[in-house]
């Protein structure tokens, strides 16, 4: 159990996505934490990992260290261990970075992994910088900056 957050599984009990701001229960401890959120320092928990890749919640730039976290994400879920993704309110950097990953390890598209996203968490991605990004994103799982 982590301390404080709420987070919803998007995907097999192995991607997490959601917010550090109130109580946060993952029945499998994750074996990777990535935060996005530029005004909240990661606190350590018991998670064997955390990457901190703050990033501004506005236009998407390609930031690499978001890019190399997503690809850390990946890695991680391939290897069966389960991730969470955070940011501050759980509404939009970490459901964009959350996206990125579902794409690539459950082959969907933009536009289905933000469908997939907004049914577990409904006001997530109202940016609509990151909604344009990945409704641009049509299934070639590849990432371009």
């Amino acid at each position: 159990m982590i301390s404080r957050g709420f987070v919803c599984d998007l995907w097999s009990g192995l991607l997490w996505q959601g917010s550090l701001t109130g109580p946060l229960e993952i029945k499998d401890l994750p074996h990777l934490h990535i935060h996005c959120a530029q005004e909240f320092q990661p606190v350590q928990t018991e998670i064997q990992r955390v990457l901190w890749c703050p990033f501004a919640d506005g236009a998407w730039g390609g930031d690499p260290k978001v890019l190399r976290a997503v690809d850390a994400g990946v890695a991680t879920i391939q290897s069966g261990r389960p991730v969470v993704v955070t940011c501050f309110a759980g509404i939009n950097r970490s459901a964009f970075v959350a996206a990125l990953i579902l794409i690539r390890v459950a082959a969907m598209t933009g536009p289905e992994a933000i469908a997939h996203i907004r049914q577990a968490n409904p006001p997530a991605l109202e940016n609509w910088h990151f909604v344009a990004y990945l409704q641009g994103l049509l299934g070639n799982n590849t990432i371009e900056v």
